[in-house]
């Protein structure tokens, strides 16, 4: 009897009358219908087998061997096949890193260029703010302590004929104060050079100026008689 391709040899009539043997037959038969393990390999080694003979287990070895064999090939190519795109993949991915990482130095290069750049403009700042300040120290250090063109001139008496006017008596009272503040800065500040050439520049202007007052007096005056 054939049983899904497998040859179960028939009883015998004494056989079959054993009823323990009958059993046996029994679970066997329900063992090989129910396996399903067995029933995939009987499926998968009954095309292999096209008669039986003494030779057919020989023939099944070396066609399960080929089989096995070209699967083994199969699954090389296969896998030579997914490891290309797996290198493939991950010289991308190196080459993407390489990038990421160039831009990530870029980006410390010219991080550290903008902070060396703020230190600098800071710098640049701080100096131009403390010139502005002594500049404007400057200034009011020239305003208080030397006189402006106007004054200047006034204190050379008229272009035509010498006499004096409102306007020189303005500037001589200016160099007289000029004369006493810079007094006051010797003896309060430790400016003593800058405080002695201005008393001394100031001293030589009052000398001019009566120089010219005294003049222009004495043209009023002959100019009376």
């Amino acid at each position: 009897m054939l049983t899904h391709g497998v040859n179960i040899k028939p009883t015998s009539s004494s056989d079959s009358s054993n009823p323990i043997r009958k059993k046996v037959e029994s679970l066997v038969s329900q063992k090989l219908h129910t396996d399903q393990d067995f029933l995939k390999m009987v499926d998968y080694v009954a095309p292999m087998v096209n008669k039986i003979d003494i030779h057919v287990e020989r023939r099944l070895m070396y066609e399960l061997e080929e089989r096995k064999i070209k699967a083994n090939r199969e699954y090389l190519k296969a896998f030579g096949l997914v490891n290309d795109r797996v290198q493939d993949f991950v010289a991308k991915v190196m080459q993407l890193n390489s990038i990421c990482q160039d831009m990530t130095n870029k980006i410390q290069s010219n991080k550290a260029k903008t902070q060396d750049l703020l230190s600098r403009t800071a710098a640049l700042q701080n100096e131009k703010r403390t010139l502005e300040r002594k500049q404007i120290a400057i200034d009011n250090f020239l305003s208080r302590y030397s006189l402006k063109p106007e004054e200047e001139t006034a204190l050379k008496g008229s272009d035509a004929d010498g006499t004096v006017n409102a306007k020189f008596f303005a500037a001589l009272q200016r160099v007289k104060q000029i004369h006493h503040d810079s007094k006051q800065l010797l003896r309060s500040s430790g400016e003593h050079l800058a405080a002695l050439e201005i008393m001394e520049e100031m001293a030589n202007k009052l000398e001019e100026a009566y120089e010219v007052l005294y003049r222009s007096i004495q043209r009023i005056l002959s100019s009376s008689f």
